[in-house]
């Protein structure tokens, strides 16, 4: 019976072992993303070596696909360099890869796309990449919370991610669409090449305003005080997307509601909305070459003439749409 045990014992400790192993050497979404931010570090190195201060721009896909800093430099004269991954990591894992890179004097961009609770934890992949990136920098800096969960993410199974590992490349080829269907320029910049928007139309927008969740208010007002500690601006940007125009009321909602909390969001007269399939790829988020040509002018041209919303210019936008100040009011969390 001892000997038993002891073959159990040793037999998951053996299957631990592997997964990550599997996780640091063979896992294809965490290698092309540590790829993917490698590359961003290399074109940090070389802006800091010009003494420039940066603007460090994290979030998810939409930001990653859809930004070219060196369109943003060349064009607009803004140095910045994005170190933003994808949406499966969760925002927190997002946001910990990024605050890894600020230094004094930059400024945080973080992309806001989902505001829900469920969009903001690690989970196991997110935890791990930003784990193996920093160490436990990824908690002290970072800003992961250093509690039985994201042990538990760290030690987790990936056996379902090493089934579809395995099944994707003998019956598609690879492993990760976008370790094959997509280019990392040299300034990080994610382009996509596939195709699938073109003459989609846009869905409809939620039918009442949900508000952020105490969570994504709890985890704003943490990034907003690390980057104090860390002598930095935190500026949120809410990313254009290819939606109805109704959602524009949402989009001006989770403004207000970032700026009561008092960190700046990025002045955007878009308003969330991108009207023309044609300037995207595969998804209402990622842009093909042309559209991410025009939004990265767009944010830089915000970002270097500090264009921000006020709380009255909100206010009266959504005036505009029917929307009274007393019930936004009612919505809105102060801190």
């Amino acid at each position: 019976m001892k000997r038993l045990l002891l073959c159990i014992s040793a037999g998951i400790l053996a299957a631990l072992l592997l997964i990550q192993v599997y996780s640091i050497f063979l896992s294809p979404e965490i290698n092309f993303y540590k790829r993917a931010i490698d590359i961003s570090s290399q074109y940090e190195k070389k802006l800091r070596s010009e003494k420039l201060n940066c603007y460090i721009i994290g979030g998810c896909s939409e930001i990653h696909a859809s930004v070219s800093p060196e369109i943003m430099l060349k064009d607009i004269g803004v140095p910045a360099v994005c170190f933003a991954t994808g949406a499966p990591f969760g925002i927190a894992s997002n946001l910990a890869i990024a605050l890894n890179h600020i230094q004094p004097g930059d400024s945080f961009v973080f992309s806001l796309i989902a505001t829900d609770s469920k969009a903001l934890p690690a989970t196991a992949n997110g935890t791990k990449l930003a784990f193996y990136l920093y160490g436990t920098k990824a908690f002290t800096i970072g800003g992961l919370p250093a509690d039985f969960q994201s042990l538990k993410n760290l030690i987790s199974s990936n056996a379902k991610s090493m089934l579809t590992f395995v099944v994707r490349y003998f019956t598609r080829g690879y492993s990760f669409i976008y370790s094959t269907q997509s280019t990392i320029h040299p300034d990080g910049w994610m382009e996509i090449h596939l195709k699938g928007m073109q003459g989609q139309t846009a869905g409809k927008a939620p039918a009442s305003y949900q508000g952020l969740s105490k969570e994504c208010i709890a985890t704003l007002l943490m990034a907003k005080q690390k980057c104090q500690q860390l002598g930095a601006d935190f500026i949120i940007l809410l990313p254009a997307s290819f939606v109805h125009p109704d959602y524009s009321i949402h989009y001006l909602l989770n403004a207000l509601h970032i700026t009561r909390l008092g960190i700046p969001v990025l002045k955007d007269e878009r308003l969330g909305i991108i009207k023309d399939s044609q300037m995207l790829t595969d998804s209402p988020v990622h842009f093909n070459t042309q559209g991410t040509i025009e939004n990265s002018r767009i944010i830089a041209r915000s970002l270097k003439e500090k264009q921000y919303w006020n709380e009255s210019e909100l206010v009266n936008r959504l005036l505009q749409h029917g929307i009274k100040v007393e019930a936004t009011q009612q919505s809105l969390i102060m801190p």
